[in-house]
């Protein structure tokens, strides 16, 4: 009997190079590329994905995408007139108690804490967290934060057989929780914008590029800092910001006022949520990236800029702090968070010197050293575990039997 993985994901896209909200979308982009690319053609895989972007005309979609590979898409809030009244956590745990019900899985591997929150059938689950409490997620607001970084995920998590982090920090801070289930799965990495052509030569100005999210935590004001520090001496130099930009938001006011305040109007670009195309297009008329922020669960954008050749000045969190050394080595650029100083000095340094290109070691390192294929061994490794697990675990009430 062959069997069966249910995985819950976020999928705002089918094909990794369309669009994605990053973070935990641009991760679940890749499993579902990595699973169609290097997954085991004997076991079959249902996916229950939910869309962020919300703008699916018509709710379960169903989508073969390979002979073992079947996609469900909905869209993340499918709430309407007294509906929203009712949190999404609510309504997405009745759709997925009701999928795992008609679709009876071996494993469910849940890519976030508020899908499959509860324990279905004998079912044996794996939670992947990719933001855990105060790691890698952005205050909302105290009762948000009680939910979301307290109540839900210490009830998913005690309903999880193995909890896998992309973060060594989350997996420690579990450990130190005495939840010895949890173990280290890094992320995996498609160089999508590898092989763009970058011809810097006839540009007037010289562009560097912050990609994320416009929140505190990224700490785009440092690069603002940076610009206003370098403009006497550098008059054609200019900073874009490919992100959510939100212009009534707080943080993106002091952005803004930060920006006029200093006369750097005409040199700071917020572009907002780019495209895949319009991002490689950014990407080819950058010399400079950057990825300043003060903590990171992983690190993907700063991997996506050294893909396409761009060198990148970055703080040592995430994947930066695990792996320093190695990077170091190959030529990477890595300041302490809030180092304005560091991050202007090394600037400077590749303006002068016209270093816009990245080292081939530095290349081939980030290309090979989070390879696809390897994060899809070690991932069915652990479904292969959880399978062969079952037999010892008592028989779980059936789902007819249960309520939320």
């Amino acid at each position: 009997m062959r069997t069966k993985i249910l995985i819950l994901m976020e999928l705002s896209a089918l094909e990794p190079d369309i669009r994605s909200f990053g973070g935990v979308d641009s991760v679940c982009q890749m499993h579902l590329e990595g699973l169609r690319r290097h997954g085991d053609r004997e076991v079959d895989y249902v996916i229950l994905g939910f869309n962020p972007a919300n703008d699916l005309a018509s709710n379960g979609e169903v989508h073969a995408l390979a002979p073992n590979i079947e996609l469900h898409w909905y869209n993340y809030d499918r709430r309407a007139g007294l509906g929203r009244l009712v949190p999404n956590v609510a309504f997405n745990e009745c759709l997925v108690r009701r999928f795992i019900k008609r679709q009876r899985p071996d494993v469910i591997h849940s890519h976030n804490p508020a899908w499959g929150i509860f324990r279905y059938c004998d079912a044996r689950k794996v939670l992947t967290l990719h933001s855990y409490q105060e790691i890698g997620r952005t205050s909302v607001g105290p009762l948000n934060d009680l939910f979301y970084e307290r109540l839900l995920p210490a009830k998913s998590i005690g309903a999880a057989d193995t909890v896998s982090s992309v973060s060594r920090e989350i997996v420690e801070q579990l450990h130190r929780g005495r939840c010895t289930r949890a173990i280290h799965l890094p992320n995996p990495f498609i160089a999508g914008y590898s092989g763009i052509r970058r011809d810097l030569a006839g540009l007037p100005d010289v562009n560097l590029l912050m990609v994320g999210n416009a929140v505190p935590l990224k700490r785009i004001l440092d690069g603002l800092e940076v610009i206003r520090r370098l403009k006497p001496r550098h008059p054609n130099l200019h900073l874009y910001v490919a992100g959510r930009y939100i212009p009534d938001d707080p943080y993106c006011r002091s952005l803004r006022d930060f920006s006029v305040r200093h006369g750097l109007a005409e040199r700071v670009h917020f572009l907002g949520r780019l495209d895949a195309a319009s991002l490689r297009h950014r990407l080819s008329e950058t010399h400079i990236g950057l990825s300043l922020s003060e903590s990171e669960s992983f690190g993907l954008a700063p991997l996506e800029m050294m893909a396409a050749g761009v060198p990148t000045i970055t703080t040592g969190v995430g994947v930066f702090r695990w792996h320093k050394d190695a990077f170091q080595a190959r030529g990477l650029d890595i300041v302490r968070p809030g180092d304005t100083t560091a991050i202007a000095n090394a600037i400077e340094a590749r303006i002068r010197d016209h270093a816009y290109t990245i080292s081939p070691e530095l290349s081939a390192y980030v290309k090979t050293a989070f390879s696809l294929r390897d994060y899809v061994v070690r991932t069915e490794a652990l479904y292969r575990r959880s399978v062969s697990s079952r037999a010892s675990v008592p028989r779980a009430v059936d789902l007819s039997e249960h309520a939320l």
